[in-house]
């Protein structure tokens, strides 16, 4: 169990990370170029790993893959890195940090659900915290956005865009580790989950590349201060998926999704340091933060 603990923390350090350097490179350049980076290191990172150390694909059926091909295209995949991204780039790393942290209460939902678990007072009172800490989070959004875009309307829509994409990560994110759990259980590796899993989003973001074809600016590959910011929050991002699937075959999903959502107490201190001048932290993001990691510790431990 303590091996579970260990990478699940460490996957949130890994996390709290990928938010951090994300902000910092989203200063500067398009989210999109962002993503483009994320799947291709994530693929050929993913890639090395399994031929390496793993059994390749061999051994894997339609069956056996489906579940980490959902999870690459919808439960934290492709769509939840664009929902991650534009919730970072709109509201902040460390309020988007935040609100994401309630999806245990999703997995924990899905165990109650599907597996007959118990709803206790525990898992009650879990679910109150996290819900008043994210209420307080986008409360304090709103009146800060309010204030700065009072007489820019075409900015006004930011703040809920980056709501609506912070709570799609919530459900993307909480539903990824039950799935993944499920994937494990039927066989496969944790390494085969992570290749099927980015590989998936890294397919999807060609067709989207192939239909929409956006304007990547590519040549802002070439700022170090930009390129360095985003290789660093792609590379956490490939590092992620496995400290996350290696912990899931030794704990529940909803421990290990629980633990990871300490994450934010990472980025809310990492934010004060290295995000001077792009965003700032108060005691009252703080307090939110903290309500929402109870919450969540309280729902994974019921």
């Amino acid at each position: 169990m303590f091996v579970g603990v260990f990478l699940a923390l460490a996957g949130a350090f890994t996390h709290s990370i990928s938010f951090i350097t994300r902000k910092r490179g989203l200063e500067s350049t398009d989210y999109k170029l962002f993503i483009l980076v994320r799947v291709i290191i994530g693929v050929f990172f993913s890639g090395i790993l399994l031929w390496w150390l793993g059994p390749g694909l061999s051994g894997l059926t339609l069956k056996v893959a489906l579940p980490f091909v959902l999870t690459g295209g919808l439960a934290g995949g492709f769509l939840a890195l664009f929902s991650t991204t534009l919730a970072i780039h709109y509201i902040g790393a460390s309020k988007a940090h935040s609100i994401t942290s309630s999806s245990p209460l999703v997995t924990a939902a899905g165990e109650i659900i599907f597996l007959g678990a118990t709803l206790t007072l525990q898992v009650i009172l879990g679910t109150v915290l996290v819900v008043v800490g994210a209420a307080l989070i986008s409360l304090l959004i709103h009146r800060k956005d309010r204030k700065e875009d009072n007489g820019r309307n075409d900015n006004t829509n930011r703040p809920i865009v980056g709501l609506v994409m912070a709570f799609y990560t919530v459900v993307a994110i909480g539903s990824q580790m039950a799935i993944h759990k499920w994937g494990l259980g039927m066989g496969a590796t944790p390494l085969q989950g992570l290749f099927l899993h980015i590989l998936t989003a890294a397919i999807l973001f060609g067709i989207y590349f192939l239909l929409m074809k956006p304007d990547l600016e590519l040549e802002k590959l070439a700022q170090l201060k930009y390129s360095g910011n985003f290789l660093i929050a792609a590379v956490a991002m490939s590092i992620l998926p496995l400290f996350s699937l290696y912990a899931l075959t030794f704990l529940t999903a909803t421990v290990v999704s629980a633990l990871m959502r300490v994450a934010p107490l990472f980025t809310v201190a990492l934010t004060h340091f290295f995000l001077r001048g792009i965003e700032s932290v108060n005691w009252k993001i703080g307090l939110s933060t903290c309500l929402i990691v109870t919450g969540a510790i309280l729902v994974s431990i019921h």
